[in-house]
């Protein structure tokens, strides 16, 4: 009801103002209507007048009468009226302004005798001009009041539903994720009604989305410690065999004699045991950083543990790719969730570029951000093929989808996008950016 009243008020306001300019103008135009009535009447009186001083003259004066009558004629100023005047022998001496005045004639006698005939009739052409632009003007007044109305209305509307476009906005950063954004009160009920919904609304989304981030958060925490429980198992158990299985070969291999046999085997045995022993120490790098690198808790740097990281995809990537870390400052340290998150994050991006990305650069940098004491940000740039469909990308299985969890766990944000689109690459070799910002505090 509110909405209504307030339209209701603007539409009165604005038919009050176009009524008092409708009256205006009105009054306007009858004063200009009475105006030209009596200098209608005042040029009758002239005419009139003129005829008398015409009928009194004598020859010395008749020809400045005559002119008189002349311009009477000519200058427009009679209303309603047409005259003409002729001498006695039918000359038209003062002719009528259209056709020649048809009817009868009124003769009229100088002093001296001399005769003239005046021939009056009534003039409608006056009225119908008049009428003309009285109904011309009606219409222009009908026009400007119904543009007025027309556009009073839109003013009425615009104001009483702009509102609505703060709702609109607000709408729009929910389904952003940005659960932040409040509506202010609105001068409208209605509207003030549905702007406090969506302020309960957004309470209850940012509610739900720190409980999905601290459960998130929990999830992963839980995977971590699971994943070092299972390392220092391997660990345990494959790490100590494995010394023993060396210490037995290299003791054989002192005994061995003078069997080639014998000594070739014992070598490829060697050879196994070191191999065996790398892809266990590969395998405990990748379930937990901290048994391989000397811990990430809080206060750990984290240096060493992206070096350690880079080496070993170095090592798998081959000569032809060359991998690039960078630390700012080198001794940053982190607490333990961000660690491991960046760790993480940097293990992914780094597999999906040795993998699939065929590249021949790639750079890891982790730095402060300038204008963020409480935020770092983490990028992994390469100029490798890039990736066409980022939504298929995230469907199948790229583990670009799990980076952006742990992103989003962490309150982060996280962009994706080709690494060389401002220079200009080609579309074979776009290259792929993945830049982050996290939270030094992680939530």
């Amino acid at each position: 009801m509110d909405m209504i009243r307030l339209l209701m008020g603007r539409v009165g306001w604005t038919t009050l103002v176009c009524l008092a300019v409708f009256l205006a103008l009105a009054a306007w135009r009858a004063e200009v209507d009475i105006r030209r009535e009596g200098q209608g009447a005042a040029g009758t009186v002239r005419l009139l007048e003129a005829l008398a001083a015409l009928q009194a003259s004598d020859g010395a004066s008749r020809a400045a009468r005559l002119d008189e009558l002349r311009q009477l004629g000519q200058a427009g100023r009679l209303r309603h009226l047409r005259f003409q005047l002729e001498d006695a022998d039918g000359r038209v001496l003062v002719a009528a302004e259209g056709a020649p005045v048809a009817g009868g004639r009124v003769v009229l006698k100088t002093a001296d005798g001399q005769a003239y005939r005046v021939a009056l009739s009534p003039d409608a052409r006056s009225e119908q001009e008049e009428a003309a632009a009285n109904i011309g003007g009606m219409a222009a007044l009908f026009m400007a009041y119904g543009l007025v109305l027309l556009a009073g209305l839109y003013l009425a509307a615009r104001h009483a539903l702009k509102p609505l476009r703060r709702l609109l906005e607000v709408i729009a950063s929910l389904r952003q994720r940005d659960f932040s954004v409040r509506v202010p009160p609105l001068p409208v009920q209605e509207l003030d009604s549905i702007g406090a919904a969506l302020n309960h609304l957004g309470e209850g989304l940012a509610a739900a989305e720190t409980r999905q981030r601290a459960l998130h958060a929990r999830l992963l925490t839980v995977q971590d410690d699971e994943q070092a429980r299972l390392a220092l198992r391997v660990q345990e158990s494959f790490g100590q065999e494995l010394t023993a299985l060396r210490s037995r070969v290299a003791c054989l291999r002192r005994q061995r004699g003078n069997d080639p046999v014998l000594a070739g085997q014992l070598a490829a045995l060697e050879t196994s045991c070191r191999t065996l022993d790398a892809s266990v120490r590969g395998m405990l790098r990748d379930l937990h950083p901290d048994v391989c690198a000397g811990g990430a808790g809080d206060g750990a740097s984290l240096a060493p543990l992206l070096h350690e990281l880079v080496k070993s995809w170095q090592d798998a990537a081959g000569p032809g790719t060359e991998i690039h870390e960078a630390v700012m400052p080198p001794d940053r340290t982190l607490p333990g969730a961000v660690s491991r998150t960046l760790y993480r994050m940097t293990q992914e991006a780094l597999a999906n570029v040795v993998r699939h990305a065929s590249a021949r650069c790639v750079s890891v940098s982790v730095r402060d951000v300038p204008d963020d004491a409480a935020a770092i940000e983490w990028e992994v740039r390469d100029d490798g093929c890039g990736i066409a469909d980022l939504d298929a990308a995230m469907g199948r299985g790229s583990g670009l989808a799990a980076l952006r969890e742990r992103v989003w766990a962490l309150g982060g944000w996280l962009q994706i996008g080709p690494a060389n689109a401002a220079e200009g690459a080609s579309a074979v070799s776009p290259g792929l950016c993945l830049r982050a910002r996290l939270p030094v505090l992680a939530r």
